[in-house]
């Protein structure tokens, strides 16, 4: 779904919709979703820190894996605000 450019990669280590997803499309986006935080508490008690911490570890790691046009958030220091674009590759 990536690649098709319907969801994106959260800075949360989330997926996030990005565009229309079909009623399967949007089921295989939330077990995702659901594995992800499974792993995120895991991993934050296994390193003592915390689920967003261990989330945000997740999203930087998985920037490595992106590919042209994939919907990912990048950190604005300006505004301070986390902001939707897609990755130019």
């Amino acid at each position: 779904m990536l690649s098709a450019k319907v969801v994106g990669e959260a800075h949360t280590g989330l997926l996030v919709e990005r565009g229309t997803l079909s009623a399967a499309q949007a089921a295989t986006v939330a077990a995702e979703n659901a594995d992800r935080s499974a792993l995120y508490t895991l991993r934050a008690e296994k390193n003592k820190t915390t689920v967003a911490a261990a989330a945000l570890a997740y999203y930087l790691q998985r920037l490595n894996d992106v590919e042209k046009g994939d919907w990912i958030e990048t950190y604005d220091k300006a505004s301070k605000q986390w902001k939707w674009k897609q990755f130019p590759g």
